[in-house]
């Protein structure tokens, strides 16, 4: 269930081990190219602070995840990019964080051609002969350009076209995506075989850090603040190897901080 924007919540999980490895739900198919994901952020997630930040928190997990081949990175609005490439690792992390520098420097837009730029990733792919289980990351409000009752089934022939390639597209939509366009872009994404992730909801969130990082994250803390502030305490066993801390606020003017059982920082 969507949470209205009043509502913070913290999910903490704690691990035991020590270490856990980074999931990566592609493998190598049959092809002459590279392992290719190309990754499409939307200009238009640059008018609101909250989706901004869900935009950058989906990005670097995203990038920190990918493991092995090449990452092309878009923005676009009413048409894309360049693609700016780099391979996998801290590479593609630098690149990941100058793109998103200006998405938030640019002035946005309020609707994109959702349409074009998958096309356009298509292309791409095809030009590099991108192996199968390559894949396209859409991060996106969903907002379209010239949307009109022809534009679902736009999206799933151009998601068909994905399928019969053996690659897929995956959606990580924003706090502010209309129900509507969430369903449309859901089912686009089960289409082509790729994942959906509604980051306006936390369990989107947990969904997407699963899926990167093999962490299942599981509220402890789910609280509407009420007040100037609002402080919670939770245990940590001993012997703890390491624990991961997300803290999901839905208000942009909610500050959130860890502090340790003496007040110091965390």
């Amino acid at each position: 269930m969507r949470r209205p924007a009043g509502i913070a919540l913290i999910a903490i999980t704690i691990v035991f081990v020590a270490s856990t490895l980074p999931v990566n739900a592609r493998s190598n198919g049959q092809g002459q190219g590279d392992l290719i994901t190309v990754i499409a952020i939307d200009q238009g997630t640059a008018p609101s602070a909250q989706d901004l930040d869900m935009a950058e928190t989906a990005l670097t997990t995203i990038v920190n995840s990918i493991e092995t081949g090449q990452v092309a990175i878009y923005d676009y609005g009413t048409q894309p990019s360049s693609p700016v490439t780099a391979p996998a690792g801290d590479d593609a992390v630098a690149t990941a964080k100058s793109e998103m520098a200006k998405i938030r420097t640019g002035q946005g837009a309020l609707k994109s051609d959702q349409v074009a730029m998958l096309t356009t990733a298509f292309s791409y792919l095809t030009k590099e002969d991108a192996v199968a289980g390559s894949r396209v990351v859409l991060i996106t409000p969903g907002r379209i350009t010239g949307e009109s009752e022809n534009t679902r089934s736009r999206l799933l022939n151009v998601a068909d076209l994905y399928s019969e390639n053996k690659w897929s597209v995956d959606v990580a939509t924003m706090p502010s995506t209309a129900s509507a366009l969430r369903d449309m872009l859901s089912g686009m994404s089960d289409r082509s075989g790729g994942a959906y992730y509604d980051l306006g909801a936390p369990e989107g969130l947990q969904s997407l850090l699963f899926d990167a990082t093999g962490i299942k994250l599981a509220p402890v803390i789910d609280a509407e603040l009420s007040g100037d502030q609002l402080s919670s305490t939770f245990e940590v066993a001993p012997l703890t190897d390491r624990i991961s801390v997300a803290f999901l606020r839905f208000n942009p003017s909610i500050d959130v901080a860890l502090y340790r059982p003496n007040g110091a920082p965390a």
